[in-house]
């Protein structure tokens, strides 16, 4: 078992970082994004968390604190900076008391790919959530729940927004089918 060694000078807070030349800011901001990735530096608040996921484009996110990844506006910065991929590095504790309504905000906020892949089962089969998802990108389909790869109603948005995705569909009617060559026949 290996011990983790407290860094010799604790790295400094963002706050105390902004009154520093622009050049020592980076340099500054990357030492603390690197001890917090190695488990050697805790954000204290809220605000220095939020700091450090805006500045490394959320991956920081999955090794802050579960208090502060409890928080669902500082999840949502994460998955913005990540696209989404920060999802999939939560803590399944965290994941499955999200609503709809934050999947729902994260697609229009533009997080539509990756949401369906990371998001726990009872996303997968949401109704909402899926056809919001799907019809923000097709692809999506393949993370959908059996119920909705199925789903003819779902098989027509995805196709309509993408249609690839075809190949997500469990068993598509040859109508369905038909419908996909078409629209990748006028695309040519």
């Amino acid at each position: 078992m290996s011990t983790m060694t407290a860094p010799e000078k604790e790295p400094e807070a963002p706050a105390q970082i902004a009154e520093k030349p622009e050049w020592e800011k980076r340099w500054r901001y990357e030492n603390v994004i690197t001890a917090t990735l190695e488990g050697n530096f805790v954000p204290k608040t809220i605000e220095q968390a939020r700091k450090l996921v805006e500045k490394r484009f959320g991956c920081v996110y999955h090794k802050l604190p579960l208090e502060f990844q409890r928080d669902t506006n500082l999840l949502m910065e994460a998955m913005m900076q990540s696209s989404g991929h920060e999802l999939g590095r939560a803590q399944e504790e965290v994941k499955e008391n999200l609503t709809p309504e934050f999947f729902i905000e994260a697609i229009r906020q533009g997080i539509a790919g990756w949401i369906l892949k990371y998001a726990p089962s009872n996303m997968q089969d949401n109704d909402e959530v899926v056809t919001a998802c799907v019809s923000n990108d097709g692809t999506a389909l393949q993370h959908a729940s059996p119920k909705h790869r199925k789903s003819r109603l779902m098989q027509r948005i995805a196709i309509a927004q993408n249609p690839e995705s075809i190949k997500h569909a469990d068993s598509p009617s040859r109508r369905t089918q038909a419908f996909a060559e078409r629209i990748i026949n006028n695309y040519r």
